[in-house]
């Protein structure tokens, strides 16, 4: 983990490209062959779903879900906007904070989904998908945009349609979205926040935040 930010978002690289960094890379890829496992043999995607009242039992399925998804349009889209947001912000976190972003956000999809279902849903939902973690980069590169003064009013329009779309069209899991566009925010606003504030110790309270934000979203899951 690089101790400082390497760079403020830049609007210019929006376009895409085929210079994906590692952990972007890794985790597509991830996504894909799980697709392709899923095909073959669709009991491995059954144990990886997410499925709150197995997830108690289970608990990986709170991130695992989100390396399965519902069809190639799906997949497709996603792994887009990975790519995407990866190309802009792996480079500028740094490979373990982007990972960390990817993974926290990823699993806050899922316990928001829990936490609406366990309030006032029926339990018997399930989800899949990268949309969570990939809320998440929206929410993080929105963040660091205006904190470094960088304008990208095309990237927020992707995020206001994303977000609407996930409340008016059916079978779409909006809690997810809004779960990783919070802790995606969140962990991005408290990054830079801690980077201002202490240079020479950057690095331990970033530790610090992404261990606090995991415990509270483990704290969560446990109470739904």
């Amino acid at each position: 983990m690089s101790d400082s930010f390497d760079a403020a978002p830049r609007s210019g690289e929006r376009h895409f490209h085929l210079d994906v960094p590692p952990v972007t890379g890794a985790l597509a890829a991830a996504c894909v062959v799980l697709a392709g496992v899923d095909f073959l043999v669709p009991s491995i995607g059954y144990e990886l779903l997410f499925y709150p009242p197995l997830a108690h039992l289970q608990p990986y399925r709170y991130v695992t879900n989100a390396f399965l998804h519902a069809g190639f349009v799906h997949l497709l889209f996603n792994m887009y906007a990975l790519v995407l947001m990866g190309r802009m912000l792996e480079p500028l976190l740094g490979k373990v904070r982007f990972g960390v972003l990817y993974l926290l956000s990823a699993l806050a999809g899922n316990v928001a989904v829990a936490v609406w279902v366990g309030t006032y849903g029926n339990p018997d939902v399930i989800t899949v998908g990268a949309s969570g973690a990939v809320f998440g980069l929206f929410g993080a590169y929105a963040v660091l945009a205006r904190g470094f003064g960088a304008k990208d009013s095309g990237i927020l329009g992707l995020i206001a349609i994303n977000l609407v779309l996930g409340f008016v069209i059916p079978g779409i899991s909006w809690e997810s979205h809004v779960g990783g566009l919070v802790i995606g925010a969140l962990l991005a606003w408290l990054w830079l926040v801690a980077r201002r504030r202490s240079a020479s110790a950057t690095r331990v309270w970033h530790v610090a935040i992404g261990v606090g934000v995991f415990a509270a979203l483990v704290g969560l899951a446990a109470v739904f």
